[in-house]
């Protein structure tokens, strides 16, 4: 297996598995390893974004396509700069910002350091809608410096 070095803001590829190894002594150590590039699925997708100071982010999304499915396989914030000045409710939508339907919630709470981290790779992908999009809305870090990173990561699938 070979190492993966990433830069800072990358993440792990879509193709990516986690597995646990004997260690022969009744225990296990968590093992990432990645497949080969000829495996990987090209409906895979990741959608980033960086906020402003203090700025909520409505824009990590991945747009509909007709007559497909999108399938969220895991969701990361990052707290950096400043620490939080409020609550930072991070919500993934069905469907457009603000109105879509609220599938998965989280927060980080007030008072949470730089370098806070709210992320999830859920063992079931939350399915959407068919021909809509996928929506991660974050608020404001409710502090000046305070700079969100999103990442969330999918596949889409023909209906």
């Amino acid at each position: 297996m070979a190492d993966i070095d990433l830069e800072q803001g990358q993440s792990l590829p879509g193709a990516t598995k986690t597995k646990y190894k004997d260690m022969g002594d009744g225990t296990h150590a968590e093992v990432v390893a990645a497949t080969s590039a000829s495996e990987v699925d090209e409906d895979d997708w990741t959608a980033v974004i960086v906020s402003g100071d203090n700025a909520a982010i409505t824009t990590c999304t991945k747009a509909g396509e007709g007559d497909t499915y999108h399938y969220v396989t895991a969701i990361e914030v990052v707290l950096r700069g400043a620490s939080a000045g409020a609550d930072i409710n991070i919500i993934l939508r069905d469907g457009p910002t603000a109105t879509g339907t609220v599938k998965w919630r989280e927060c980080i709470g007030s008072g949470s350091l730089r370098g806070a981290v709210s992320g999830i790779s859920f063992k079931r992908p939350i399915k959407m809608s068919e021909s809509t999009a996928a929506t991660l809305d974050v608020e404001a870090g409710g502090a000046a410096g305070c700079v969100l990173i999103a990442n969330m990561q999918g596949y889409t699938k023909p209906k």
